[in-house]
């Protein structure tokens, strides 16, 4: 008699994802474990099944097939929805706690608004809604993810006011220098290859001239062209006030076009990191590094003392 395996339907998860039914699981679980840490009228857990119910309402009111999702468990909740929050804070009570600022950058990046916050106020959702949701559930007083939370926030304030700042400097301000002429003619003609044939006569008038144009389009990743910058800095081709100026000047200046033809603008935290970390992790690879025969490699141990 052969044996059918049964083969569960393939989807598309993030560890930090708002994966609903998954939360929903995962913190019954926890709870379960420490019970007795519980209020009374919670520990029949009654508030999880409200909260799968409504789940359940919105998602036949969306017009979403929700019979698959509930038998195998996920769900990835869209952060236009208003019980967005909710599930952010379950998933904040039940993840590793070191975790939680990434998990908050990663959904930064991703939220849409809601009626709890608008799509460019995630810092607000997160320091007063989302705070005094995961401080009212906070059962087994770990107050740690709490000022993982408000850390976050901190941090983002800070980073909010330094991009603020940036911007309001004059565009005269936010510009590289190369360092010498020649070798400024070359990187352009070779960079050139990188770009689509209609940008490519107004790249030197970016790099060069410094003049403000649209964003030209960078065929490749991301990290490749950060990193190509990142060279020409520390082998001394360039000089700029510092890589927050950098940062800015490269976010105003190009957009990345990826191998499945789709755009996407460049994030400041993202391409900040790329200049200031010096691991795997951000760095391209060899085989994937762009131009180094102009601008060579140098290991980590050997760069001299990077700018701030």
């Amino acid at each position: 008699m052969t044996q059918h395996i049964y083969k569960f339907p393939e989807v598309s998860r993030h560890i930090y994802d708002i994966d609903s039914f998954e939360i929903l699981d995962n913190l019954k679980l926890k709870l379960s474990n420490n019970i007795s840490f519980l209020p009374a009228h919670l520990k029949d857990f009654e508030f999880l099944k409200i909260n799968e119910s409504v789940l359940i309402k919105q998602m036949k009111e969306s017009g979403i097939k929700y019979n698959s999702h509930k038998k195998h468990r996920n769900f990835i909740l869209p952060s236009s929805w208003n019980c967005y929050y909710i599930y952010l804070g379950y998933k904040i009570l039940c993840i590793d706690v070191n975790r939680i600022e990434a998990l908050l950058n990663f959904q930064s990046e991703r939220y849409e608004g809601n009626h709890y916050g608008a799509a460019d106020n995630f810092i607000g959702l997160v320091e007063f809604t989302l705070y005094q949701f995961v401080s009212t559930m906070n059962f087994f007083k770990e107050d740690e993810r709490l000022e993982k939370i408000m850390n976050w926030v901190k941090e983002c304030r800070k980073l909010s006011l330094t991009k603020s700042t940036l911007k309001n400097k004059k565009s005269k301000e936010i510009i590289i220098v190369f360092h010498e002429e020649a070798i400024a003619t070359i990187i352009i003609k070779r960079l050139k290859e990188y770009f689509p044939k209609e940008e490519r006569e107004i790249i030197n008038d970016i790099i060069i001239k410094g003049k403000f144009a649209i964003p030209l389009t960078f065929i490749g990743n991301q990290n490749q062209l950060v990193e190509f910058f990142k060279r020409l800095r520390y082998n001394k081709m360039i000089k700029h006030e510092s890589n927050h100026i950098l940062t800015l000047w490269i976010i105003n200046n190009f957009k990345i076009q990826n191998k499945n033809s789709e755009l996407k603008e460049l994030k400041y935290e993202s391409v900040l990191e790329i200049l200031r970390k010096h691991t795997k992790s951000v760095e391209p690879s060899k085989s994937n590094r762009i131009l180094d025969d102009i601008a060579p490699f140098i290991r980590k141990e050997n760069r001299k003392l990077d700018i701030k």
